[in-house]
């Protein structure tokens, strides 16, 4: 044993360089891997408290009809605890450009109203924002991922019509997170402008939409609630299969969002 490590020392000395960079490659790996664990073992702790912070809506659904019968079915499962409602326009398919640039991006939008009083799904990081009638809150990712800042002048073609908005801050929605997650970018803008896009367009009024949202008791799964739910109301609801909607659970998002990290 004693020769062998005597060996090893005189190889070490005999090249230094590749022992430095050997070492320095140990330490790395070891740095890299206490990093993957803790990101590993820490993500649903992260993933919960956002939860809890902006009071996410177990489960979402968004629908242009039967807006009466949707709030019925809902509250009256048992294990709902929390029903809330609101108005948004979603739009499938628009154009949008923060200013100075050149192309013109597309993706899908539903914009909520700034000032709507909410319990569940929050506007957390937007609770100090100063609302004017050009403002406009964007999802974190943008800013982290796309170099959307504050002051920012974004352009949205909504049928024939361009509208512009400043961007006045980001909010953190669990529910809608990353591109990854869902492709839909939940951004919000002020009631008057709401109101006037309502007035004058006839894209945005075709594209007006309500978000449905619940919590349920303490316990329940919000995957195996979003099975039971979803297929009563393709029953109740004939009409909802002639239109486009969106329902998310808490459980089958949260899955999205952490993927990424975890691979």
């Amino acid at each position: 044993m004693k020769s062998l490590i005597f060996i090893a020392l005189q190889n070490i000395k005999k090249k230094k360089g590749d022992a430095v960079v050997f070492f320095f490659l140990i330490a790395l790996a070891a740095l890299l891997l206490y990093t993957s664990i803790s990101v590993f073992m820490g993500m649903d702790t992260i993933l919960d408290n956002a939860y809890d912070n902006a009071h996410t809506a177990d489960l979402f659904y968004m629908s242009n009809v039967a807006e009466e019968q949707i709030k019925e079915i809902m509250i009256s499962q048992e294990e709902v605890t929390e029903y809330e409602a609101s108005d948004c326009i979603y739009l499938l398919e628009t154009e949008y450009r923060k200013e100075g640039q050149e192309e013109d991006n597309q993706g899908q939008f539903f914009f909520g109203i700034i000032e709507d009083e909410r319990k569940i799904g929050k506007l957390v990081g937007a609770e100090d924002v100063d609302v004017n009638e050009d403002s406009l809150l964007l999802p974190y990712y943008m800013q982290a991922a796309a170099g959307y800042s504050v002051g920012d002048i974004v352009h949205f073609t909504i049928g024939e019509e361009e509208y512009s908005f400043q961007v006045a801050g980001f909010v953190e929605d669990p529910l809608f997170a990353t591109p990854l997650n869902i492709n839909v970018y939940g951004a919000y803008i002020s009631n008057s402008r709401m109101e006037t896009l309502l007035e004058e367009n006839t894209v945005a009024q075709a594209a007006k939409y309500v978000q449905h949202k619940v919590r349920l008791r303490e316990g329940e799964d919000s995957f195996e609630f979003d099975k039971k739910l979803i297929p009563l109301f393709t029953q109740e609801i004939p009409e909802l299969a002639q239109t486009s909607n969106i329902g998310v659970n808490w459980g089958t998002m949260k899955g999205g969002v952490a993927m990424m990290s975890r691979i």
